[in-house]
């Protein structure tokens, strides 16, 4: 077989240089000869073409027989590409004889055919046996798709042969036909691939030979200048040559492997023979063998049945030890021990007690199930308590694993108790988690003697496996707790985080919504003190604004404090919650009462107040905001409608001192709505918590929070699913009884006219600051920003008409209102600075406002504000120019 190659370098390779040499040498006569004699003509030339054809055909022939006897597919490959040469060969050979005349047949003349045949199969050899080489490793049936690829390669040649000039005048180093200079190229390739890879196979040897020798004949080819000329017909006359020595080294392959194969069998044969006698030999040997091998299978029997118990012993405990390993709870891990031990060891009685070192006695915690009944019988029932005799009980405690082979004969309380219901054998297994004995393992058999030591020794490991799962149980339990215990403490440090950083956010909006605010409360003000011809109406509306501009800052002051408490000087005032909550149920008429009737839904809101309600110490404007938003949550619980009850009264409480109560007063909103389960109720204060989706916000229940927390209150919630709910705020009673509201304070003296600079980067401030400072009679400068407040400043210093007194905003861009105040304070010490400020009460620290600021006012500004700080101004001028006097 051709394909089957020694490999090289052996003793029985062949070398493949003396056909190369011959056949050169033919070549190089024969060419000489042609070229000598000038031999040319058509005949000459189909004899040629019709011997590369042939000699084509044959290769493509043996390499296909090759590949079938082989299954491999490399030299389907080189039969194919081989098949696609003869095919050429054979068309181009009739294009040469008479049947193609001078007419055309299909539309092609006889020269056509003949240039459209000759030089696509020159191509198409070198590329189909290049591409067996590339493609050698693949399948066969790959065959197919290099068939088809030659197939079309060959038809798109063919074509383009049709335009191509088949010869030229002498061009570059005297190519006639450079249409075929790619063919000796691509020879030449093939050549130097097959080369490379000759050392693997004699075949890649062999086409590297004959690939080198047809570059030399399509080398000449090149320099042909017609079909029949001496040049044509010594390069065909290489082509046949070629074909030649590549079918004499084929068969030379097979022939060699055939006497390979020849002497390969010869082998095979004194192979066999001797194989024969050593296998005579051996047979002997066996037979002497054999007898020994008999005497051990029954050893081997009983080791096997050995084997397979504790196999099964093993499997056995693999099973509980996973099933318990799954488990985290003590009874769970006991259960699956004693099921698994009554179904598959098997035993008639299974239990575990745990051992109390203190009691010395130990306590049933689990019995099987199918040792319920004898549990009855021996009052071993679970939680009932054994006593630890002088025997197996007492050294199992110590941490020993006790085996008595028939307990009929044992003279100890526990022992007999067990006897006297059948039971004989007996196996006491202690549990030990570090290094203690907790409990005991307790398993009997009906029968006496039935424990084996492998199950013996499986007790004893499985108690070990149980106890440590027992004692991860007890560890896990109190990790449980622990965790339980750090995770209230994580939520509660993560309530108080959101607090604060609601409280942060806020800060930022704050100082925006009361700069937004302060003009309204300014000319509000202005108006109700300015224009004595309102209508009671006007002048009620205009003391709404008022109320709700107070409110507004109040609730932008409070958002921000969420996250600690408030400030011990907080100004608190008596609060009357009777009047609050008829306040706010009036206010709030538009959305319980309006807005659901529009949908169709009746909500029937109502005051249940005590008459008798003492006043209590707060923020009438918190309360009344924390109480709005409980009014809103009882609307929102009330999507089918229903009532909302606002009730007051008081309420004895016990104290934290041991027999004492106290009294406290109650604010409820009562609504017969939908209600929440406890998960819900226990988060409803949280900030950003809402059941609402999109519609809620989570600040509501929050900020009710934040108030009760700054009124030392506390807030209750009565809840139950499909009912209502009622949100209590007990708030406590003040120490000493609060004094009636009487007559207003009287009206300040106003400030005589000032010169006043007013500095704001809002200027809807710095209007409503002029416009009403100048109705006072005060002469205002007004300066959009801090470095022009301080230029407006300095100028009138150098003038004559210094200010008296300077308004300056606390947070404006690149010069804020204490580097104003700084800048001031260091051209005129004694000039009076007024800081306003949108930011709340609190400043960063405790001496921003000791240092440069004489009075701190916060937004939205108040007009009695701003008159009581001018007035003491003045006063405190007036003061200073008397004491002077009396000096001088």
């Amino acid at each position: 077989m051709l394909f089957s190659d020694a490999p090289r370098g052996t003793s029985e390779s062949l070398d493949f240089r003396v056909n190369a040499l011959l056949a050169l040498l033919i070549f190089v006569a024969g060419a000489a000869g042609i070229l000598a004699w000038r031999i040319d003509g058509a005949i000459f030339h189909t004899i040629l073409d019709t011997s590369v054809a042939l000699t084509g055909a044959l290769a493509a022939v043996l390499l296909w027989d090759v590949s079938v006897r082989t299954e491999s597919s490399w030299p389907l490959f080189l039969a194919i590409a081989f098949t696609a040469l003869a095919v050429g060969e054979f068309f181009h050979t009739v294009a040469a004889l008479e049947w193609l005349d001078s007419t055309s047949r299909f539309g092609l003349s006889a020269a056509q055919w003949r240039a459209g045949t000759w030089g696509p199969t020159a191509h198409l050899l070198p590329i189909g046996v290049g591409a067996a080489l590339l493609l050698r490793d693949r399948g066969r049936r790959t065959a197919w798709l290099l068939a088809l690829g030659l197939i079309l390669l060959e038809v798109a040649l063919f074509a383009l042969f049709q335009f191509v000039p088949r010869y030229t005048a002498p061009g570059l180093l005297g190519i006639t036909r450079p249409t075929l200079v790619l063919v000796p190229v691509l020879w030449a390739a093939v050549g130097f691939g097959y080369w490379r890879f000759r050392a693997a196979s004699e075949m890649a040897h062999a086409i590297a030979l004959t690939a080198f020798l047809l570059v030399l004949a399509h080398g000449l080819m090149l320099y042909s200048r017609g079909p029949n000329d001496p040049v044509a017909m010594a390069a065909h006359f290489g082509k046949f040559v070629g074909d030649v020595l590549l079918l004499l080294n084929l068969i030379q392959i097979g022939a060699t492997n055939t006497a390979r194969r020849r002497i390969a069998e010869r082998e095979l044969v004194v192979l066999n023979r001797e194989l024969e006698d050593r296998v005579g030999e051996r047979t002997a040997q066996l037979q002497e063998t054999n007898a020994g091998l008999t005497s051990e299978m029954d050893l081997h029997e009983r080791t096997s049945a050995k084997l397979r118990t504790q196999f099964e012993r093993i499997n056995l405990l693999s099973q509980i030890t996973r099933a318990i390993g799954e488990r985290q709870d003590m009874q769970s891990i006991f259960q699956i021990v004693v099921r698994s031990l009554e179904d598959q060891l098997p035993a008639d009685f299974v239990s575990i007690c745990l051992y109390d070192p203190v009691e010395y006695a130990l306590t049933v915690a689990h019995v099987g199930v199918r040792s319920a009944g004898l549990s009855r019988e021996l009052e071993m029932r679970k939680h009932a308590h054994v006593a630890i005799d002088e025997n197996g009980l007492s050294r199992c405690v110590r941490g020993e694993l006790v085996y008595e082979p028939d307990i009929a004969e044992i003279a100890f309380p526990f022992p007999e108790r067990l006897a006297k219901q059948g039971l004989r054998s007996l196996v006491i297994a202690p549990l030990i988690a570090e290094n203690d004995v907790f409990g005991v393992l307790v398993v009997a058999r009906l029968q006496e003697c039935t424990f084996t030591s492998t199950d013996c020794e499986f007790l004893r490991q499985l108690s070990d496996h149980a106890a440590l799962a027992a004692h991860q149980a007890q560890l896990h339990a109190r990790l449980q707790a622990a965790y339980d215990d750090l995770r209230q403490t994580q939520q509660a440090i993560l309530q108080q985080e959101r607090l604060r950083a609601l409280g942060q956010m806020a800060s930022g909006i704050a100082h925006d919504i009361n700069n937004a605010i302060s003009p309204v409360a300014l000319y509000t003000d202005s108006l109700i003190e300015s224009e004595p011809n309102l209508s009671p109406r006007t002048r009620n509306y205009l003391d709404v604004v008022k109320r709700v501009t107070n409110d507004i800052a109040g609730t932008v002051g409070r958002l921000r404090e969420f996250y600690r408490e408030r400030e011990p000087n907080s100004p608190h005032a008596s609060v009357d919650l009777n009047s609050v909550a008829q306040q706010v149920v009036e206010f709030t008429r538009a959305r319980w009462n309006d807005m659901p009737q529009e949908r169709g839904i009746v909500i029937d809101a109502r005051c249940a107040l005590d008459p008798a309600a003492p006043h209590i110490m707060g923020v009438e404007h918190e309360i009344r905001e924390a109480l709005t938003n409980l009014v809103f949550n009882a609307v929102d619980a009330l999507p089918q409608g229903g009532t909302i009850v606002v009730r007051t009264g008081s309420d004895e409480r016990s104290s934290t001192k041991a027999g004492s109560t106290r009294t406290v007063q109650l604010l409820e909103v009562i609504d017969s709505g939908v209600g929440m389960d406890e998960a819900t109720r226990l988060r409803c204060m949280e900030p950003f918590f809402t059941t609402k989706g999109e519609r809620g916000t989570g600040l509501g229940l929050a900020s009710v929070y934040g108030v009760a927390e700054r009124h030392s209150a506390d807030v209750e919630i009565d809840t139950v699913p499909g009912q209502g709910s009622t949100f209590r705020l007990t708030f406590p009673m003040p120490i000493e009884p609060l004094s009636e509201p009487g007559e207003a304070p009287l009206r300040l003296v106003r400030a005589p006219p000032m010169r006043l600079l007013v500095v704001d980067d809002d200027p809807f401030v710095l209007e409503s600051m002029r416009v009403v400072l100048e109705i006072d009679g005060h002469t205002v400068t007004s300066a959009s920003g801090g470095q022009e407040g301080i230029d407006a400043f300095q100028a009138a210093l150098n003038g004559t008409l210094p200010f008296e007194a300077v308004f300056t905003d606390l947070g404006m861009p690149h010069v804020d209102g204490l580097q104003v105040a700084r800048a001031i304070k260091q051209r005129a010490a004694d000039m009076p600075v007024i800081l306003l400020t949108g930011w709340g009460r609190r400043m960063k620290t405790a001496d921003e406002r000791a240092a440069h600021i004489d009075f701190f006012l916060s937004k939205p500004s108040q007009l009695e504000e701003l008159r009581e700080v001018l007035t003491q101004i003045a006063t405190r001028v007036c003061n200073d120019d008397t004491a002077l006097l009396t000096a001088n």
